[in-house]
């Protein structure tokens, strides 16, 4: 199999392999079932179903990244959107810079939000009361957790959305075990859409259920494929075709073949871009309607993941 930098050597494919079952967890959608009732509670008391916590600015940034020091949280479901969320963020916090200070070189304009989030985790100097890192370590630190969460929505742009909501824990224990690189994500992906075509088509329908959950919404859809036990995206029929459409293509395709290498980076941000588009400016607004159109503006010409 070749990546982006050329043929892959044996450890970086056995990781692949073993990071294409992670894909959909057996258990998914029992681990949903338990959740739903504590979504469903949460958007009837008027707060976002996985959470109360306010995603953007920041300190919004400052928080979640807290958040997600929680191991266990961090691989659950609410702490994979919650990545996604951070991100979008992240992204918001860099344009709004660019456009105050549009004199100033993207790397410059990345450096200042990173080290603005840095100050808000760590306490500003005036708020320090305990011996610091220094600026490289906070810096090294938040860029970690872009990364991370960069490399969810190369997963999110490619495979689609709905891998938030199914794939299994250790999938993120694979990303972030310091074996994966940019390269070894396209490889990774590329590889699950060439053999994995039923999951691939899976997570595509499970997205617009994924993206409204993102923003606090449970939708009809959702409840539907969690609790829809035979027919539902998540019952019993759908998973057997999944798998046996899977089944086949690897039957097909040998994993040493060339495959043209997806381009995961531009997909994330032209899924990023999308996404953008349908932010409310106004969090105190009513849960957004995903399928509506939205003022949000976010232009990618210029700009990148990196």
């Amino acid at each position: 199999m070749v990546g982006r930098k050329g043929e892959l050597d044996g450890e970086t494919l056995r990781r692949i392999l073993s990071a294409g079952s992670y894909l959909i967890s057996q258990d998914s959608p029992g681990t949903l079932r338990l959740l739903l009732d504590s979504w469903l509670t949460n958007e009837s008391n008027g707060i976002h179903a996985l959470g109360p916590s306010p995603w953007r600015g920041v300190q919004g940034a400052a928080d979640y990244m807290k958040t997600l020091e929680d191991i266990k949280f961090a691989r659950s479901v609410g702490g994979r959107i919650s990545r996604l969320l951070f991100f979008l963020n992240y992204m918001e916090l860099t344009k709004q810079e660019q456009e105050a200070h549009f004199q100033k070189h993207l790397p410059e304009v990345k450096s200042i939000v990173i080290g603005r989030i840095a100050d808000a985790y760590y306490g500003s100097p005036g708020q320090r009361t305990t011996s610091q890192p220094d600026n490289k370590v906070k810096h090294d630190k938040v860029n970690g957790y872009v990364r991370w969460a960069r490399w969810w929505w190369k997963l999110a742009g490619t495979l689609g959305i709905g891998v938030v909501l199914v794939c299994d824990r250790q999938l993120m224990s694979a990303m972030t075990s310091g074996k994966f690189t940019n390269s070894t994500i396209d490889a990774f992906v590329t590889y699950a859409i060439y053999t994995r075509p039923g999951t691939v088509r899976l997570l595509k329908l499970l997205e617009p259920a994924a993206r409204q959950l993102m923003f606090g919404h449970v939708s009809s859809g959702l409840i539907d494929a969690i609790r829809n036990d035979e027919f539902g995206l998540l019952g019993r029929t759908q998973l057997s075709n999944t798998y046996a459409e899977d089944g086949k293509a690897l039957t097909r395709k040998q994993v040493d073949s060339s495959w043209p290498t997806i381009d995961s980076e531009q997909a994330a941000l032209d899924k990023v871009t999308e996404v953008l588009k349908l932010v409310p400016h106004d969090e105190d607004k009513s849960l957004l309607d995903l399928n509506s159109d939205c003022t949000t503006s976010f232009d990618n010409r210029g700009f990148n993941l990196s």
